[in-house]
């Protein structure tokens, strides 16, 4: 198939059943076939079968490897699933094979150098024997980098001739390369890496050779070697001199993201500061405002105690005595005259006649 795309299932399926779907996965798509999954699922452990395309959005495309059919799982209990003969699933590959395939097959698994395929982040996707002299595992969490695997020696020349192949997109080779430079004696490798045309994915074929050791070296010296040395001398200060250009690479390389990121954290210090004076400045008006809040309450408390003054009455300002009852009308003239209103002392002073 094109492609297969399950997003969200294997989140609500066991680990054991999910390291059974994925390979049947693989089988099922063709070589570059699409696999989506959901934001929270991925391949796991089979990332040796899928590259991954997108992995925001959970995109991998399959690799171009021979495998065996997986065994299915069965819908009916252990038995019939453990009953599947494992002998059907490799048949109709096997059955496919000329006897010329065969032979060269054989001959290539004997006879071929000691090599590896590596996608250009230089991870590991297929491994040949033999390997163990130039690639060790390291030690914790397993891992497919091919210069974390590598031996001492070999990492920085592998590095440097991986990242000119890629660049170049031609063969390139070191010779002489030390293996371990603590060993006794020292082993010495030839490596070459190839880009590989053909499939979608870019991969490159990483081939070693064994170039023997010191003490061989040493014992083989001849006159022939001796007139030779000066071109090895010259083609190892050349492969120096290409690693050291290698390093200085890597360390501009380094220095830029450096500076890069030097350069967003000032940014970030400079924003940080703006929010600081920001907030200096609201600090300052909250406080201005808490000033005017307290000036108008002590205003509105001292108008309050004002208007709680109390107030004298007309009552008690002023006191008008009753004057006594007219006898007859003729005696208006001869009735005693009312003596004036007396003015309470909590009114003021007395008013003038004239007014």
């Amino acid at each position: 198939m094109d492609m297969v795309s399950c997003r969200n299932l294997l989140i609500y399926l066991g680990p054991d059943v999910q390291r059974q779907v994925i390979p049947i996965f693989h089988y099922s798509l063709r070589s570059g076939g699409y696999l989506f999954l959901g934001s929270s699922e991925s391949i796991g452990q089979y990332g040796e079968l899928f590259s991954t395309l997108d992995k925001k959005h959970r995109v991998f495309q399959a690799r171009d490897l021979p495998v065996k059919m997986p065994r299915l799982p069965s819908l009916f209990g252990r038995e019939r699933s453990a009953s599947f003969d494992e002998k059907l699933s490799v048949a109709p590959r096997e059955s496919g094979r000329s006897l010329r395939q065969s032979v060269e097959a054989r001959i290539l698994e004997r006879h071929a150098p000691t090599h590896v395929v590596v996608n250009a982040e230089a991870e590991i996707v297929y491994y040949s024997t033999g390997t163990g002299r130039f690639l060790e595992p390291p030690q914790g969490v397993p891992s497919r980098h091919l210069l974390t695997l590598a031996r001492k020696g070999l990492r920085l020349d592998l590095r440097s001739a991986l990242r000119e192949c890629i660049t170049s997109h031609k063969p390139v080779s070191r010779l002489n390369v030390v293996v371990d430079p603590d060993g006794d004696p020292l082993h010495y490798a030839g490596i070459t890496i190839e880009p590989i045309d053909g499939g979608r994915e870019k991969l490159y074929i990483v081939i070693f050779r064994s170039d023997g050791t010191s003490e061989t070296k040493a014992d083989g010296t001849s006159a022939r070697d001796n007139v030779e040395g000066g071109h090895e001398l010259e083609r190892e200060l050349r492969d120096t001199k290409e690693r050291l250009q290698s390093t200085i690479e890597e360390y501009e390389t380094a220095l830029e993201e450096l500076k890069s990121s030097n350069e967003e954290l000032m940014s970030v210090n400079e924003e940080v500061q703006s929010s600081n004076e920001e907030l200096e400045a609201s600090k300052e008006e909250t406080q201005s405002l808490n000033e005017e809040l307290n000036t108008i309450n002590a205003e509105l408390n001292a108008r309050s105690r004002n208007w709680t003054t109390p107030t004298a009455t007309l009552e008690t300002c002023l006191t008008v005595p009753r004057s006594p009852p007219f006898s007859s009308i003729g005696n208006w003239s001869s009735a005693p005259t009312p003596p004036p209103p007396q003015r309470s002392s909590t009114c003021g002073p007395p008013m003038s006649d004239g007014r």
